[in-house]
Formats: C-alpha cells, structure tokens, sequence
C-alpha cells in the first residue's frame, strides 16, 4: 500500500472520529433541549393545577422560582452545548477537507500513472508496427 493510500486510510479513520464526536455532541444538545421542554411542560401543568387547587396555589410561586433557577441553568448548559457542536462540526469539515486533498491527490497520481503506461504501450506498438514494415 502506497503512501497516500494509507494517508487516505488514516484521514477516514479522522473523519470518522470526527462524525462521532459530532453525532454525540448533537445527541447532548438534543438531550439538554429535551430537559428545557420537559420543564416546561411541568411548569404548565403545576400552573394549571394550582389553578384548581388551592394547597398548591400557594406553593406554585415557590415551585417556580425553583423551575426559572432550573431552565436557566438549563439554557446556559445548552448554549455551551451548542458552541460544542459549532466547534465539532468545523473540526470535522477540517477533517473532511485532509480527507479529500489526499483522495484528489491520489487520483491525480493514478490518472498520470495511467496516462503514462498508455504512453509507454502506445510506443511499443509504434515500435513494433515499424519493425514489422521492415
């Protein structure tokens, strides 16, 4: 296996950790805005209740103030989520990048290699054409 064959194996094996490292950064955020809405959705129905009932209308404030503490210790989790996602994405488009200058460097190679064996069998015939006017 030549050089760039194995910088091409390498450079996959990059990008493939990089796709990982991407899908579990997303799968975090994902988790994190799950956890947002879930709040709010118990914040809806502890409003609801304590419309209807009034021992728990008197500790809905209580409760509130806890779930507002919660959601923004939340979104600020999920903004540095995100920021990991933005980072993972580009260092997967880095990667992804490597990847494909060594692919189109190869095929470059190939094209030339072929090109000149092409070249070198056109010759011969050439020569043994000659040889057989002679």
């Amino acid at each position: 296996m030549g050089t760039l064959e194995t910088l091409i194996r390498l450079s996959q094996n990059r990008t493939e950790e990089r796709q990982r490292v991407l899908k579990a950064a997303l799968d975090a955020e994902a988790a994190t805005q799950a956890r947002i809405d879930a709040l709010d959705g118990r914040v809806a129905s502890e409003k609801k209740a304590a419309t209807e009932d009034e021992l728990l209308r008197a500790d809905f404030p209580n409760f509130l103030v806890r779930a507002r503490a919660e959601r923004l210790a939340l979104l600020e989790d999920l903004e540095k989520r995100r920021k990991t996602v933005v980072m993972a994405r580009d260092t997967l488009a880095e990667a992804f990048e490597e990847q494909k200058k060594y692919e189109i460097s190869k095929d470059m190679r190939d094209a030339r290699d072929s090109a000149e064996r092409g070249r070198k069998e056109q010759a011969f015939l050439d020569e043994v054409a000659l040889r057989k006017k002679q």
